[in-house]
């Protein structure tokens, strides 16, 4: 699937979901494969609906990067990037973000500049009707060594009430 911004990945639903009873076997697999861009324009747009330019003006500074998408721009992504590698199924499942463990910003990204995405299971726990599912989350600019962005990421899957 091509997105309006250039970028690939598979199409909505073409991977095979994950059901609400294929929880408790995750822990350990991996999902990798779907790819975005920022363009110029999203780039510019996030920083003023988030009044990144009016918090730090001083951002022309010569010891800051130049040319770069916002750290939490790139964390944005989290979401949007795992639900096309392999979702939930939205006939079973519901989920909500619970939160994030850590998040590091290891190499800055470039408008324009391919991010791929990189998903691991690490660990799925009962929480009430539901799951808590930790997951490992990699994005990884096309041609980086390292990554940039690395996250412990939870998110609370539950049942859809009929």
């Amino acid at each position: 699937m091509a997105f309006p911004n250039g970028a690939e990945g598979p199409e909505p639903g073409s991977s095979d979901p994950i059901l609400i009873e294929d929880l408790p076997g995750l822990t350990g697999q991996v999902f990798e494969g779907a790819s975005l861009q920022v363009s110029r324009e999203e780039r510019d747009t996030f920083e003023r609906i988030t009044h990144i330019g009016d918090a730090y003006p001083q951002a022309d500074a010569p010891e800051f990067p130049e040319d770069i998408v916002e750290g939490f721009h790139t964390l944005s992504l989290l979401d949007a990037m795992f639900n096309l590698v392999r979702p939930f199924d939205p006939d079973t499942t519901w989920g909500l973000n619970y939160g994030l463990d850590r998040v590091r910003f290891i190499e800055p990204v470039k408008p324009g500049v391919t991010l791929r995405s990189r998903f691991e299971f690490r660990e799925v726990k009962e929480k009430g009707e539901g799951w808590l599912v930790l997951v490992h989350a990699e994005l990884t600019a096309e041609g980086a060594e390292a990554p940039a962005l690395v996250a412990e990421w939870w998110i609370y899957v539950m049942p859809r009430k009929r």
